[in-house]
């Protein structure tokens, strides 16, 4: 059923009021309604761009005046987000590029938003974030030891952990908006707003481009030759990061595109995925060596010559 496109305006300010909500509550809930207020964004946008500009500008007093900062950043993502899907889908996109472009702007979006919080202190920087979780965990393994008489865990492994994770903050924080980009491009798919939707790609047929391999090398060759503190080692740390997880995406697509070759049984095929999946570290070393001996193009030029 066709709605009025005023309806939709009325829609959609009333999800991006409830998508507030939510994320003043918790954040997961937030977030899980987060491709339904796009959805109406790219309806309105795709019948009257007046009309899109007037639910922002309705959206933004209610995030403003009624919710806290992390709506109104919500607001601003899911209206550039729905403003690059609409160009996607018309410019004949991939869903894989619609998936890694989309994935970068939540990502640097979200990253910069953060970066401008803690430049104005209404949220701290990482570094104070680290210290304070490292104290508070310190804090309860005393307690702990006052009870056991002992100490449970080296303190130093504790805290070199949570150092190490608030120093790849930043990559984790792209990675996530892959995550988010992935959901939410599936979800417009299947909501379809447009009427149309991006080319379909099989899984299996993913490719990341092969730089990618070439990065990751010239990385671990430069990681072994800087200390693990400074700001050089952070940002190693975080590109290492982002590229093991583009290899284990093409680890993991390769995979699938070999059993799938081989022709084996659909349950085989599932527990092969849910091995590469688990065996991480594994799946990276395959799609590693994917890229460099590009095996997907012999098999690929084997069977054509049967």
């Amino acid at each position: 059923m066709k709605l009025n496109t005023d309806i939709q305006v009325l829609l959609a300010v009333l999800v991006g009021f409830v998508c507030f909500l939510l994320l003043d509550y918790t954040i997961i809930l937030g977030l899980i309604g987060f491709p339904f207020l796009i959805y109406f964004l790219m309806k309105i946008k795709s019948e009257s761009m007046i009309r899109l500009w007037i639910t922002a500008l309705i959206l933004i007093v209610i995030a403003s005046v009624f919710f806290s900062v992390f709506s109104f950043m919500l607001l601003m993502v899911a209206f550039f987000v729905s403003l690059f899907l609409d160009r996607t889908i018309r410019g004949g996109y991939t869903e894989e590029n619609a998936i890694v472009y989309v994935g970068f702007m939540i990502g640097l979006m979200t990253l910069s938003f953060i970066i401008m919080l803690q430049a104005v202190e209404i949220v701290p920087s990482f570094d104070t974030i680290a210290s304070k979780v490292i104290d508070w965990y310190g804090s309860q393994l005393n307690e702990v030891k006052k009870i056991l008489g002992e100490q449970v865990v080296d303190m130093k492994v504790i805290s070199a952990s949570i150092t190490q994770f608030f120093v790849t903050l930043p990559a984790q924080i792209l990675i996530f908006g892959f995550f988010m980009s992935l959901y939410t491009v599936l979800m417009v798919r299947v909501l379809n707003p447009t009427g149309k939707v991006w080319q379909n790609r099989p899984f299996m047929y993913w490719v990341v481009p092969r730089f990618v391999a070439h990065l990751y090398f010239i990385g671990l060759l430069v990681s072994l030759f800087i200390t693990p503190e400074g700001s050089v080692y952070n940002v190693i740390s975080n590109v290492m990061l982002i590229l093991e997880w583009a290899l284990f995406v093409h680890g993991l697509a390769f995979t699938y595109y070999f059993v799938k070759k081989k022709k084996m049984h659909t349950a085989v095929v599932v527990l092969f995925v849910i091995l590469a999946i688990l065996l991480r570290p594994i799946t990276i070393f395959v799609g590693f060596m994917e890229l460099i001996l590009r095996l997907r193009l012999r098999m690929e030029l084997t069977n054509g010559r049967k």
